[in-house]
Order: C-alpha cells, then sequence, then structure tokens
C-alpha cells in the first residue's frame, strides 16, 4: 500500500514508513535535534536521501510529519460513547515506559525549538492544525453527542495542556508522569475546563 504525502504518491510502504518514523523520533530522542539529518536518516532508516527529499523539504518537515503519523491506530476506534470514556481509553493507550520516552523527546523538541526557526515555525504549525490527531476526533464526537458546547474555549488547548503536563513532571515531579497522574489531571483539569 503506498502512502500519499502532498500529490506525490510516495514509493514508501507503510510499514517502511512507520519504521521511518519511529527512527526519526527516536534519534531526536536520544541523540537531539541538532544531531539529526537529512543523511543519517537515509542511512539509519536505509531510505534513499532523494526520497526524503522527495516528499519532506527539511529536517523540520520531516520531524513534524513523524510527530504527525500517529502510532496509536487504535485511537481512531475509540468512542464510548462518552467524553470521559473516549478521554480514558485515549490516555490508556500510554504505557510508563512510553510516556518516559514521550516526555524525553517533547523536551528535546522544546529545546531545539528555541534555537532553530524552521522547527519552531513547525511545530507551531502542527500545534494549529489539531484537527490531524486522534485526540481531535474524540473531542468533536463530544461536540456532536453535545458533551461540549460548540466553540468552548478550551477545546483549543487540550493537547496543549496534556502535553504541558508531561513536559512539567521534568521540572516538578521526581519521575515521569504516569497513568494514575494522567487520569487525575484529566479529571481535575482536562474535564471541568471542556464542560464549562
Amino acid at each position: 500500500m503506498d502512502i500519499t504525502f502532498g500529490t506525490t504518491a510516495s514509493r514508501l510502504s507503510a510499514q517502511k514508513t512507520t519504521a521511518l518514523f519511529a527512527f526519526v523520533l527516536e534519534a531526536v530522542r536520544v541523540h537531539g535535534y541538532g544531531a539529526l539529518t537529512m543523511e543519517s536518516v537515509a542511512a539509519g532508516a536505509h531510505v534513499g536521501k532523494a526520497t526524503l527529499y522527495r516528499h519532506w523539504r527539511s529536517k523540520a518537515g520531516l520531524v513534524t510529519a513523524a510527530l504527525r503519523h500517529t502510532r496509536y491506530a487504535a485511537a481512531r476506534d475509540i468512542d464510548t460513547g462518552s467524553l470521559r470514556g473516549d478521554l480514558g481509553q485515549f490516555l490508556d493507550l500510554f504505557d510508563e515506559e512510553d510516556m518516559r520516552l514521550q516526555s524525553d523527546l517533547l523536551c528535546a523538541l522544546v529545546q531545539a525549538a528555541h534555537q532553530d526557526a524552521d522547527l519552531r515555525r513547525a511545530l507551531r504549525a502542527l500545534l494549529v492544525r489539531p484537527g490531524e490527531n486522534c485526540l481531535a476526533r474524540i473531542l468533536r464526537r463530544a461536540v456532536a453527542r453535545e458533551e461540549i458546547r460548540p466553540g468552548t474555549p478550551a477545546l483549543d488547548y487540550v493537547m496543549h495542556a496534556i502535553a504541558g503536563a508531561v513536559l512539567a513532571s521534568h521540572l516538578v515531579l521526581t519521575e515521569p508522569v504516569d497513568r494514575p497522574f494522567l487520569f487525575a489531571f484529566a479529571e481535575a483539569v482536562i474535564l471541568p475546563a471542556l464542560s464549562d
């Protein structure tokens, strides 16, 4: 199965694309954004450099594409019939090891974005297109079920709040965020903000 990026069909299979994106994010997490190059990705992921540049014009574009490509495909099928249930199942997809890795990755990207204007612009563009992620689909369904009022201001900031909680764990908590913390955070902060 071919993946389409822009208007050109990719020669990368879905499996190869997923592996490529996983390699990119792991490389950023372990070595930092600054150490990542299109050449190192091509060599490490066994993909032609020309293929990379054909689909992603820059390193920032490749990294944000990798972020956008969720590996939580099961989240697309979440529909328990309630916002609380859907949000619970969404958060349940993150195990503690994954949260530690995601937290490390987010910290690396935030630090790099301060130094790299291209990355900063790409990450901002990613954040202002919330309709592309599975959490946004959960929220849209909750609006359709009339659990959330259309236009509720907090709708635009749910992912920001979750990412902020994960990042703050590096500064405030002695250990990475775990499931009980995320569930408590959702109950105390996210759900009340959405019900206003």
